[in-house]
């Protein structure tokens, strides 16, 4: 019998409205929780698993200590080093094995429980191991609304031997619900809360449908045919025994392979009029993929990936906005910091009755940026930043890059110790530092100590002094040299140079042309007070201070020596 097409989307929407195939995402949370943990495993979807684990692995940004204590930094670089070293060997150390389950337990039950089990490190209480349990595991009694009669469990509550998720002397217990209010007894996962996994079951329920529908189609891909027409109207068509005789014939010769190799095939002959048909039905009425369309653009919106409307008309076209899935990835690594930051604050309070006591403020916990969210606008930012002082070399390299900072400490420590610089210094095609090279290859071509930067900043300042009078070019020309010195002496890149100076040089002249002291009842207060000799000394440096394009403090600066001040 063929496959009859209709007949399979009369089982599909069957099954799917029928009461024991409806599409149950669980009634409470554990079956919720069992439900996400089962589909993790075999995501028929291909986009849930996939999707949660670009989230995780972004998620997983280094956690950074700071302290002013340079002991106390020490110390914590050591733990997060060495954080449950002492475990098993199929429990990795370090912070970023941790990470990396918080974020697994986050998008998965939703139910953060962290066991800190104490111990010591130079002295201090600290936590030696960190874990979180299955948030599927964990049982709640919680009987009205006073939030701290609430009890955890892993597992069913039991009395004898109790259970219960409790603090001691020797370990600590943290949970939080990130997607729930406090007085809620169970949290609601986050698979659950978007959405997500009702319609992962729904895809699912299609597919599997889909895959029915191709194991009914193979069975019947051949069709025999016996007789003719001519043959009919003589009346000697093929009887029904001669045509279970040709289909036995048929099956034998097709499952018999120990006469028959693989090139010489299958052979027959026959004595009746008789015709093979492949029968080859079309597969697109049941891959069409407008039949999982609806479904996917659901899932994608339910984690995070929002389509544009009317901009496009298909899915190869769809236009997605991925801000709400990279805001919950920048949410979770917040909550993550601010978890260890509770962290801190247990390890204070272990210490607090020790002599190696210290204050929560000692310590602060940060995260380096989210690089898989970096574009490359961001990164210019970063690296702006720290040309301008902001942020240290450490936080460049490994915010924006995968290079580890010491390790490049080390290696630069070498090659000057190698004298690499020298020896693998490039060709100067254009010498933008007017460096000399050993071998003559900076001539007299002015055009080499030209850069773009240089050339743009060159017509830029002829553009704003050409209707300036002599005393105003003097003072923009002044300030803006002062400032470019100053910027050559902190190796900043070109176009910072130059646009820096050019704004300096700006400000420089409009504090010239504004606050220059025509005469001494200008001064300031405290300067009038003094002697019109002192006044006239004051108000003659400070004048020529700005002329010479120094700043306003350093204009102040200079005509207070002159007063001995």
């Amino acid at each position: 019998m063929g496959f009859n097409i209709g007949k399979y989307y009369e089982d599909l929407f069957t099954s799917m409205l029928s009461t024991n195939t409806r599409l149950k995402v669980g009634r409470n949370f554990h079956e919720q929780v069992s439900k996400i943990d089962t589909l993790l495993k075999n995501d028929v979807t291909g986009m849930v698993g996939t999707i949660i684990d670009f989230m995780v692995q972004s998620a997983c940004v280094p956690i950074k200590f700071e302290s002013k204590n340079s002991t106390l930094n020490k110390i914590f670089e050591k733990w997060a080093e060495d954080l449950n070293s002492n475990v098993n060997i199929g429990i990795p150390r370090g912070f970023r094995a941790l990470s990396e389950q918080y974020f697994r337990e986050r998008w998965k039950s939703s139910f953060i429980v962290l066991n800190i089990a104490w111990g010591k490190i130079d002295g201090y209480t600290m936590p030696v191991n960190m874990w979180f349990s299955n948030g599927g595991k964990v049982y709640v009694d919680h009987q009205d609304d006073n939030l701290t009669t609430t009890k955890y469990y892993l597992g069913p509550k039991r009395e004898k031997p109790s259970n219960e998720l409790i603090s001691d002397l020797k370990k600590s217990v943290l949970v939080r619900k990130p997607y729930n209010f406090w007085y809620d007894k169970y949290p609601t996962p986050y698979l659950v809360k978007k959405g997500a996994l009702y319609h992962a079951l729904f895809q699912e329920l299609i597919i599997d449908k889909q895959a029915q529908g191709i194991n009914q189609v193979f069975p019947a891909m051949l069709a025999i045919k016996m007789g003719c027409d001519e043959a009919m109207r003589r009346g000697e068509m093929p009887t029904p025994e001669d045509m279970e005789e040709m289909k036995k014939k048929f099956i034998d010769l097709k499952t018999n392979t120990e006469d028959r190799t693989a090139n010489n095939g299958l052979v027959g002959a026959f004595s009746h009029d008789t015709n093979f048909e492949n029968l080859l039905p079309d597969f697109n009425k049941i891959l069409d993929e407008k039949i999982t369309n609806g479904t996917d653009r659901k899932l994608l919106m339910a984690l995070g990936l929002i389509e544009f409307k009317g901009f496009s008309t298909n899915r190869e076209e769809a236009v997605l906005n991925p801000k709400p899935l990279v805001s919950e990835i920048e949410d979770a690594v917040e909550d993550y910091v601010e978890l260890i930051d509770d962290v801190i604050y247990e390890i204070r309070k272990k210490n607090a009755d020790s002599n190696r006591k210290f204050s929560a403020k000692d310590v602060s916990v940060a995260h380096d940026p989210i690089k898989t969210l970096l574009t490359d606008n961001m990164k210019n930012l970063i690296r702006s930043l720290y040309d301008r002082g902001l942020i240290s070399k450490q936080d460049t390299v490994e915010g924006t890059t995968a290079y580890k900072f010491e390790q490049q400490v080390e290696k630069r420590k070498r090659e000057l110790k190698d004298n690499l610089d020298e020896i693998m210094e490039a060709p100067v095609i254009l010498n933008q530092d007017n460096k000399s090279t050993p071998d003559n290859r900076n001539n007299s071509d002015s055009n080499l100590e030209q850069t773009p930067a240089k050339k743009k900043s060159e017509a830029d300042v002829t553009a704003k002094i050409e209707d300036l009078t002599v005393t105003q070019k003097q003072v923009f020309m002044n300030a803006y040299n002062r400032c470019l010195v100053a910027c050559e002496s902190l190796e900043c890149d070109d176009g910072f140079k130059y646009n820096t100076s050019l704004e300096f040089a700006d400000t420089a002249l409009k504090n010239y042309l504004e606050k220059s002291y025509k005469k001494n009842s200008e001064l300031p207060e405290e300067i009038q007070a003094m002697d019109s000799k002192s006044q006239m000394s004051f108000r003659k440096t400070f004048n020529k201070a700005l002329k010479e394009g120094y700043t306003l403090g350093e204009a102040f600066t200079e005509a207070n020596k002159i007063l001995g001040v």
